[in-house]
């Protein structure tokens, strides 16, 4: 696994309303599947756009 697989993501939050969490936890679980299963992640940063 590489470093970059490792490295923590924080989200910005604006606001909280009921069921973030969960939200997060069902998001974080597809990432990792995806991962597991050597498929495209979601909201993975581009550097060379240049963010």
């Amino acid at each position: 696994m590489s470093p970059a697989a490792l490295s923590p993501t924080t989200p910005h939050n604006g606001a909280s309303t009921d069921g973030k969490a969960r939200r997060g936890d069902e998001f974080a679980r597809e990432n990792l599947r995806r991962f597991v299963n050597g498929e495209a992640l979601h909201n993975v940063v581009d550097k060379s756009a240049g963010y």
